[in-house]
Formats: structure tokens, sequence, C-alpha cells
């Protein structure tokens, strides 16, 4: 049975957030105040605890890697696969750097013949509107007999 009481002072927006937090967690003010401060371990994320886990199954790997060393075991076998298992990895690094460096020369032709293209469009506009320009003038000038806004 709680029979003591504890005081202590918060600002509104501190207990305003206490409550928001303990209505999230179906609990009282109490219970909360009491979960999050009295917890012997706070709890690991799922991504901490899979790494913890990936951590000690490496650690066991190594010590049975460490065991069979003290055994007197010999490794020249699984060395020798081990290196074809590199070398194979190296010639997929070797293929991928080969394809990044053709795609990014690919890209970069094609940007600059994008960029020219753009050249040639704005160039096209700017002939259209000069046409346009001297279509007008051209309209103007017939219009009335010569003469511009219907004066002689």
């Amino acid at each position: 049975m709680k029979e003591d009481r504890i005081y202590f002072r918060v600002t509104n927006m501190q207990k305003q957030q206490l409550l928001i937090h303990a209505r999230e967690e179906n609990l009282t003010l109490t219970d909360y105040i009491l979960r999050h401060t009295l917890a012997e371990e706070k709890a690991i994320d799922d991504e901490d605890k899979n790494l913890v886990k990936e951590l000690n199954r490496i650690g066991i790997n190594l010590n049975q890697i460490a065991h069979a060393l003290n055994r007197g075991q010999n490794f020249t076998a699984e060395a020798k696969e081990v290196r074809q298992q590199i070398k194979k990895l190296d010639a997929f690094c070797d293929e991928i750097l080969a394809a990044r460096k053709t795609y990014f020369r690919e890209l970069r032709q094609y940007h600059k013949e994008f960029l020219k293209f753009c050249r040639e469009e704005n160039k096209i506009r700017e002939i259209q509107k000069k046409i346009n320009i001297s279509s007008k003038l051209k309209n103007l000038e017939s219009c009335k007999g010569g003469n511009l806004h219907g004066y002689p």
C-alpha cells in the first residue's frame, strides 16, 4: 500500500507533457513517473537488440575459431575458399565500378546534349519573337496606308 508522498515542482508545460505521455501509455501520472524513474534497465530498442545479437554471434564464431586453432586444426582448404570468394567479390566490385563509370560518362554526355538542345530551343524562340514583332510592325504599317495609329 502506498503511504508516502513525494512533492516536487514542475512547470505547467512539463506537467502537461507528463500527462500526455502517461495517457499515451494508459498509465496514471504516478505510475508513469515511477515506471520511468525506477526502471532498473532502460529498454534497448530493436536495432540495438539485433546489433547485440549479431555481435554475440560474431563473438561465438571467433571463440570457435580460436578453439579450433588451439586444437591445431588446419584451415588451409578454408583459407583457399575464402581467397577465391574474395577474388570473386573483387571482380564484382570492379564490374560495379566500371558500370558506374560508364553510367556517369553517359549521363554527362546526355547532360551536354540536353543543354545544347535547350540553347537551340532558346535561339529558335528568340527568332520566332523577332519574326512575330516584325510581322506585327508590317501589319501596322500596312493598315491606314502606312500611317501609324491613323495619323497622316
